[in-house]
This record gives C-alpha cells, sequence and structure tokens, in this order.
C-alpha cells in the first residue's frame, strides 16, 4: 500500500497561503501580546518608581525628625523654653507627628522622645515594606521579561517557517 499526499497538499498556492499565515499569526503575536507584556512591565516600573520616591520622602522624614530632636536638645540644654519657643517647636514637631506633643520641657522629655522614636519606628517600617514590595514586583518585571522574550522567539519562529513556505512557491518545489 502506498502513501499519496493529496493533491491541494502538493500544491504551490497551499505552500504561500500557509507562509502568508505564519506570518501574519508572528506580527500579530508580536504586536500584540508582546505588547501587552511591555505594558504590564511598565507599570511595574512605574510602581518600582513611586515605592522608591515614597522611600526617599520617608527617610527625610527620620533625617528630619532626628535634627528636630537634636534642636530640642540643645535648646532644653540650655534651661526651660521660652512660650513662643516651645510653641514653634511644638508647631514643626506636630507637622511629622500629627499629634500634638506634651508641654515642652525638661520633666516631658522621655515622653517626647517616645513619641520622636515611634514616629520614626513607623517611618522605617514603612521604608522596609516599600523595599520588600519592590522586590516582589522586581521578580514580577522578570517573569515578564521572561515571556515577552519567549514570545517574540516563538513569533521569529513562525516568521521564519512562513517565509520558508513562501520560498516554496517561489522556488516551485
Amino acid at each position: 500500500m502506498q502513501f499519496s499526499l493529496p493533491s491541494w497538499f502538493r500544491k504551490a498556492g497551499f505552500w504561500l497561503t500557509l507562509g502568508l499565515a505564519m506570518n501574519l499569526g508572528a506580527a500579530l503575536m508580536s504586536h500584540v501580546v508582546v505588547e501587552s507584556y511591555q505594558d504590564q512591565i511598565n507599570l511595574l516600573q512605574h510602581k518600582q518608581q513611586q515605592n522608591n520616591r515614597l522611600s526617599q520622602l520617608r527617610w527625610q522624614h527620620v533625617s528630619d525628625l532626628e535634627r528636630k530632636r537634636e534642636l530640642l536638645l540643645s535648646l532644653l540644654n540650655q534651661g526651660d523654653l521660652d512660650a513662643k519657643i516651645a510653641n514653634a517647636l511644638n508647631q514643626q514637631i506636630y507637622y511629622y507627628l500629627r499629634q500634638p506633643l506634651p508641654e515642652i520641657s525638661l520633666s516631658q522629655l522621655t515622653e517626647i522622645n517616645a513619641a520622636l522614636d515611634q514616629q520614626q519606628q513607623q517611618d522605617r517600617d514603612k521604608v522596609n515594606n516599600l523595599y520588600l514590595a519592590n522586590l516582589e514586583l522586581n521578580e514580577q518585571e522578570q517573569h515578564l521579561r521572561q515571556q515577552a522574550a519567549t514570545m517574540k522567539n516563538i513569533a521569529l519562529l513562525l516568521q521564519m517557517v512562513g517565509l520558508a513556505f513562501i520560498m516554496v512557491r517561489e522556488l516551485g518545489l
């Protein structure tokens, strides 16, 4: 028993059509699928940049609180504060703590330091959480990049095979 191919399978038009279809599929794959991955990667990068900016602001916040503490200690080292100076300093520290401090005096120094320490720790925790979030976003980005590279390679393979099929028609094989 001899096996023979159908006549349409041996015609050059079939190979041309198949080659064009594969090239069209490769073009769509490159444009739609790979661009979709790139859009997702761009969103992840934007989120990472936002997290980095927020981390920088939080570190600045920690540093500013430390400077306010140093100012407070140097002023209290000179003795009890004038009411106007104490009020102005309290307002500046309120900006960072979002809660009023007790009366600024040597007797309240422990409570003031505790409030400043607590806020600084909250800011450090937020920075740590943002760092961990960026690590996760970076992993997701790498995964998407790998998927995009795989899709590009598949599209390139489809395009090359499609061109080979078109060449079959041109060469009359």
